[in-house]
């Protein structure tokens, strides 16, 4: 099918054959209609398909710079919650090790006083 009609027709089908992007496919376009002497023909190829393509591939770059900026913030914030839970563990261990220090010394006070030892307040 691609080998029928004019040798623009068939460059245009391959260039959407081989995957090309609005704005090439929309450029092959207006140097066919270009060359082929058409009276406007540039004029209404611009207007139709290169300006909506140069459009559509603006906001498809904006929505990828917002989508890349949205996964940096998510991985930023992900390495604050790690930081933070890394330092809430060592806070909690710290206060479990201090507790536990602290009753084993209470008890050590007691031995020496021969009497007990009223808690620490919390």
């Amino acid at each position: 099918m691609l080998q029928q009609g004019g040798l623009g027709h068939q460059i245009l089908g391959q260039l959407l054959v081989v995957g090309a992007t609005d704005i090439e496919v929309a450029g092959a376009t207006a140097a066919l209609a270009a060359t082929a002497g058409q009276r406007n023909a540039l004029a209404q190829v611009a207007v139709r398909s290169v300006a909506p393509a140069l459009a559509a591939r603006s906001l498809i770059r904006r929505s990828e710079r917002r989508i890349l900026q949205a996964a940096r913030t998510a991985r930023a914030r992900e390495r604050a919650a790690d930081e933070a839970a890394v330092l809430l563990a060592t806070e909690v261990a710290r206060r479990a090790w201090l507790e536990t220090e602290n009753e084993r010394l209470r008890r050590r006070v007691e031995e020496l006083t021969a009497g007990p030892v009223a808690p620490a307040p919390p």
